[in-house]
């Protein structure tokens, strides 16, 4: 078993760079057909509607909360990163019940016209939003690269890739191996 003090000790005398090329994420990059920003127009184009017509609004509603609740990776659009303005994130959003979430949208909504941001959105253009606010959370889908760079260390330490089971399961680096998969 290592030492937690001396392992500790190590970290300070090892510390991290300031910044790793591992951690480099280029993929967040999304295209004019991407699924997100085809949900995002999608959102937008029924905000319009409930903006127009105060009628049907209810079944307009129903259909943007079937958009955020199917749709991957939706917590990064516009429209969803509001709703923290209103202390609710998406993870919360998306666990409540059916009749919570249309309330919360119904609320929401009139808010989000009030606040400008519907005008802002449509003017900056709809894949400059999504993909800024995909850039933004790109940090979150970095677990890969952080295996890459556990890797890399390992390997440095003349672990290779065909001993890495048997020599990683006798030591602390096993454990650490294990919680990556």
């Amino acid at each position: 078993m290592i030492d937690p003090i001396e392992l500790f000790k190590e970290c300070l005398e090892h510390p991290e760079p300031f910044f790793s090329k591992e951690y480099f994420n280029d993929e967040p990059l999304i295209s004019i057909n991407h699924p997100l920003l085809q949900a995002n127009k999608k959102i937008l184009e029924l905000l319009k509607e409930v903006k127009e017509s105060k009628e049907g609004k209810e079944n307009i509603i129903k259909k943007i909360d079937k958009i955020l609740i199917n749709t991957e990776g939706i917590n990064s659009i516009p429209f969803v990163n509001y709703f923290l303005t209103r202390d609710m994130t998406y993870s919360v959003y998306k666990a409540g019940k059916l009749e919570e979430r249309l309330g919360f949208l119904d609320s929401v909504i009139d808010h989000y016209f009030k606040s400008g941001r519907y005008k802002l959105v449509e003017k900056s253009g709809i894949l400059l939003s999504v993909q800024s606010n995909e850039d933004t959370l790109s940090h979150k889908k970095t677990d890969k690269f952080s295996k890459i760079k556990l890797k890399g260390i390992l390997t440095s330490m003349e672990y290779s890739n065909g001993n890495f089971s048997e020599n990683l399961k006798k030591n602390f680096f096993g454990i650490l191996i294990d919680l990556y998969h």
